[in-house]
């Protein structure tokens, strides 16, 4: 994925994995030529800055869709991973 190591750096996270672009849709910048996506930030050095945007720009609008597809696929296999550790949690405690 291109942009993937500043993105996993910058990119606020949650326990399914970086979260998603603010706004899925990718905006052209005129001024860079690159194509944009918005994304919460993080930075642990500096937790008041938090709540900051921070975007990150690609070389073209497909790039940016699909790495807004892969983000999107990481983020399902982690809910799918954590949904079978639970159930295999409630399997251990019923069988307790």
């Amino acid at each position: 994925m291109e942009n993937a190591s500043r993105i996993d750096l910058i990119a606020k996270k949650d326990e399914l994995g970086t979260m998603l672009p603010i706004d899925n849709a990718p905006e052209f910048d005129e001024n860079t030529g690159e194509w944009d996506l918005w994304f919460a930030y993080e930075d642990l050095q500096c937790p008041e800055r938090s709540d900051d945007l921070t975007h990150v720009g690609f070389s073209s609008e497909q790039a940016a869709i699909n790495c807004v597809g892969e983000i999107a696929t990481q983020r399902a296999l982690k809910r799918l991973e954590l949904e079978e550790a639970e159930k295999q949690s409630q399997n251990q405690l019923v069988e307790a």
